[in-house]
């Protein structure tokens, strides 16, 4: 997802800050922040989160974010559709699985 946070980034310049945390490299801020899986997008606006996103995402999803960011609106923050969700669930199961045997 880095070239695509790169081009967002150019984008929302000076409208949206983009922080990028190596997970491997800063666990305590890690476990601060409740981080369950990489990538993890958390979605702030004025110093208090309001959206939150685990595993990749379309650049129209992150446009949507960015600019619920930037609404004075009150949101709601896209959720992963239903087979989205069913596939990650199977993914994980069948690594699950292969790493008990």
């Amino acid at each position: 997802m880095n070239p695509l946070f790169e081009e967002l980034k150019e984008i929302y310049a000076g409208r949206v800050d983009i922080l990028k945390v190596n997970a491997d490299e800063s666990q305590p801020l890690v476990k601060q922040l409740g981080v369950l899986g990489n990538p993890t997008t958390i979605l702030y606006r004025n110093g208090v989160e309001f959206g939150r996103r685990t595993g990749a995402m379309s650049r129209g999803d992150l446009v949507q974010m960015f600019e619920a960011a930037l609404s004075e609106d009150i949101v709601r923050i896209p959720a992963m559709s239903r087979q989205t969700r069913l596939i990650r669930l199977f993914i994980a199961l069948a690594f699950f699985f292969s790493s008990c045997s």
